[in-house]
């Protein structure tokens, strides 16, 4: 069974699609996640799919659960945290908990145990937009066999150096090596964009031993997830 189905789904408003016949197929058990920029329609998709508006055209179905007409059911098995979480003020933490257990079906009795209904699909709107430091990290910690797997996929690494002097005759020699992309030259630092990372890490330490140059730092540069996204973003427009 899929975790998520969708079909044609779509939202307008008056005459602007914020989602345009939308078909996507979730496995159970996967993680995936929405990439593009403001207005590419990522919050809309998840408030469609956890009922919280209702699509111009097209379907989707949650675990075998159509969101026109099983959505009570459907709310049983999912959670969602919006991008901005919101509490309301005029409520105490036990009635807002149960206020939120009675949405979900959650007996007082049972909140003790359990504050949340276990979800079978989870739904995170920018789930660390408004976290600290640590906070962030524990999220990405927790997808972190995907967040490798996306570096694998698009993500680039370079080398960085510092030499204590100008090292432009290095950078013509650079320049003629099939692994190497593109040499950028900054003063003395230089940032080497390789094809194959493995070839240039096996040659570039013995090309800057024989280059008569003193290295200050080498260093091989990760690309941060912010850098990932912004490449796929700009390949896709």
């Amino acid at each position: 069974m899929l975790a998520i189905e969708t079909l044609a789904l779509s939202k307008k408003f008056d005459e602007n699609y914020a989602l345009d016949h939308l078909d996507l197929r979730v496995e159970k058990g996967a993680i995936f996640a929405f990439l593009g920029p403001n207005g590419a329609g990522k919050t809309t998709t998840l408030r469609l799919l956890v009922g919280l508006a209702r699509p111009s055209s097209g379907t989707a179905n949650i675990l075998g659960l159509n969101i026109n007409t099983k959505l009570h059911e459907i709310q049983k098995k999912i959670g969602y945290l919006p991008e901005t979480p919101v509490f309301y003020g005029w409520m105490t933490a036990r009635e807002y908990l149960t206020f939120i257990g009675n949405i979900f079906q959650i007996t007082s009795s049972k909140l003790k145990t359990k504050l949340v209904n276990d979800p079978e699909v989870l739904f995170l709107d920018e789930p660390t937009s408004a976290l600290d430091p640590m906070g962030r990290k524990e999220i990405l910690d927790m997808i972190e066999s995907d967040i490798h797997s996306l570096k694998e996929k698009y993500a680039q690494q370079s080398f960085q150096l510092e030499f204590d002097s100008d090292p432009k005759d290095f950078v013509r020699q650079l320049n003629s090596y099939a692994w190497v992309i593109d040499v950028v030259s900054d003063d003395n630092v230089l940032k080497i964009k390789p094809n194959d990372m493995k070839k240039g890490q096996s040659e570039l330490l013995s090309l800057i031993a024989n280059s008569g140059l003193r290295l200050n730092y080498f260093k091989i540069v990760e690309p941060s997830l912010e850098n990932i996204f912004i490449k796929i973003v700009d390949n896709n427009e």
